[in-house]
């Protein structure tokens, strides 16, 4: 069962608040929901823009000026907005790579809102568990570990310990004690199976433990001292958020793993194997093209990127590609389905082995069948239509529109070598070296392609009607932290929490004095 990675959401009310804090909820509620443009068929909210804005750093705006970063973002929203309502109109959302993705995105957005309805509301932490995570935390423990998979083994083992034998001398002889040249350092927090956290922490410098399972393999320590934390302050709130952290982190994996053992309920479910060994053929194929003199390297990392995966899916068989892969009870998901999932996964790969492509390959797959059942479960639900999941889709997909669009430019941007020649003959510039000429043209071809892109946004604007509300964006106030966040998804994964907003308001004003220039 996979790691579910934290989510933390506010919930703690006083009766006494209640009414008044109903009230300010509506009052913000309100606020997110008023319009700062309309255009076209789409509508840019305050929630929209403030979330955008206040997690994305502000780089590349004309000036520093507060208020006009605010407009010149907003402009720079509506371009997107604008080109997207014209990648619509020229049906790139039809596209197959286009509509899997965006089902893919919604299938994790529904997965996240059936998390925040199962398992949210489902974790608490007692004071007695906060107090004895406080007493381990500013503790650091130095152990010897003997391990084995075999539990007639392990209980040799201690059996020949408990008459006298000794522990250092055992481990000695045996192959964990190539990793073990000093003792092992623990902390609270570092060990994920709670039931030896507690052997350990309960134990006393220079004792042994008798055997203990954990995972796959037994497990026989030996306490050899234990130290005060340097690093961890007890009076500091950094010690209580520590543990804080570390207790929801483990009952959101305990709950987490209940809940997807009641919907799987013991039942088998399987991939098709002759299409797996398909799958991973060609992906094989796509990486070992493209990474010939990595092959044999152990320590090359790779994850794997979108282009990759298309490849991989052009790659595939179409009948193969579109057959049953995994079936459900309530239907299959085919082979072109899991590849799309893997559009949002962080699919790492630590060497381009066959075997250990294969291994992760399959890893990947029991992640998907688990995921699937949690995503079926909340389609089951309703949660398609839930705010949440339309809002975050339609985000998205304005922003990935917007970027096809643009791309399908990018080769009228080109310039050739005589028009780089012609140009800097008439400028009577004296570039000579090759590596000059180069990186001139690629000037060249980037203030080209901004032109376009400025007079095309233009255009669109003028085709698409346009509302701006000057007040509202006037008296909105806004956080300048300006970070980059990740959106934790319930029950593993990430994405980034929005869309970056390319800086592009130069249409606004060339668009302005187009009108005020007019007789």
């Amino acid at each position: 069962m996979k790691n579910y990675k934290l989510k933390i959401y506010a919930g703690v009310w006083i009766v006494f608040g209640m009414a008044f804090f109903a009230l300010m909820n509506v009052s913000y509620s309100q606020e997110e929901n008023a319009v700062l443009a309309k255009v076209g068929t789409s509508e840019i909210t305050v929630e929209e823009f403030r979330d955008r804005y206040e997690f994305m750093p502000h780089l590349n705006y004309s000036n520093d000026d507060l208020n006009t970063v605010k407009k010149e973002f907003l402009y720079s929203l509506i371009a997107e907005k604008l080109w997207a309502l014209e990648g619509a109109q020229r049906r790139f959302d039809t596209l197959e790579s286009v509509k899997y993705s965006f089902e893919s995105l919604r299938r994790l957005l529904i997965k996240d809102e059936l998390y925040k309805t199962e398992v949210e509301p489902k974790i608490k932490i007692s004071n007695d568990e906060i107090n004895t995570g406080l007493q381990r935390v500013t503790l650091e423990l130095f152990v010897k570990i003997i391990s084995t998979e075999d539990s007639s083994e392990i209980f040799r083992i201690s059996d020949q310990l408990l008459k006298g034998a000794d522990f250092d001398s055992v481990l000695s002889t045996r192959k964990e004690n190539n990793l073990q040249q000093t003792p092992v350092r623990i902390v609270y927090g570092s060990i994920e199976d709670e039931n030896v956290e507690d052997l350990l922490f309960g134990m006393n410098p220079g004792s042994i433990s008798l055997p203990i399972k954990s995972g796959e393999g037994w497990f026989i320590f030996k306490l050899v001292s234990e130290n005060q934390n340097p690093g961890i302050n007890l009076s500091s709130e950094h010690a209580k958020n520590l543990v804080k952290k570390t207790l929801q982190d483990r009952k959101v994996q305990q709950v987490g793993s209940a809940y997807l053992d009641s919907l799987i309920g013991g039942r088998r479910i399987e991939a098709d194997k002759k299409i797996f060994f398909k799958i991973f053929d060609s992906m094989y194929d796509v990486l070992s093209t493209e990474y010939t003199s990595k092959l044999n390297d152990s320590l090359f990392n790779l994850i794997l990127s979108e282009k990759q995966i298309l490849k991989t899916i052009n790659k595939v068989n179409l009948s193969e590609l579109n057959s049953p892969f995994i079936k459900f009870e309530d239907g299959s998901a085919s082979a072109r389905d899991f590849l799309y999932y893997l559009y949002y996964q962080k699919f790492e790969l630590n060497n381009l082995s066959e075997e250990h492509i294969k291994k992760t390959l399959s890893a990947a797959v029991r992640n998907y069948i688990e995921d699937e059942m949690l995503v079926r479960e909340g389609i089951k639900r309703g949660l398609t239509n839930n705010r949440e999941v339309m809002n975050g889709v339609s985000m998205w997909r304005d922003h990935y529109m917007s970027k096809l669009m643009m791309e399908s430019f990018y080769d009228s941007a080109k310039i050739s070598e005589d028009e780089s020649s012609d140009y800097l003959d008439l400028k009577n510039n004296d570039t000579t070296s090759v590596e000059q000429k180069s990186v001139f043209k690629t000037q060249l071809e980037l203030n080209k392609l901004q032109n376009i892109l400025t007079e095309k946004t233009i255009e669109y604007a003028k085709k698409y009607s346009l509302q701006i509300y000057d007040q509202v964006i006037d008296n909105l106030e806004l956080s300048e932290l300006n970070t980059f966040t990740y959106k934790l998804i319930g029950f593993g994964g990430r994405i980034a929490a929005f869309p970056i907003t390319i800086p592009m308001y130069e249409w606004y004003y060339l668009m302005q004095n187009e009108k005020t220039s007019l007789p």
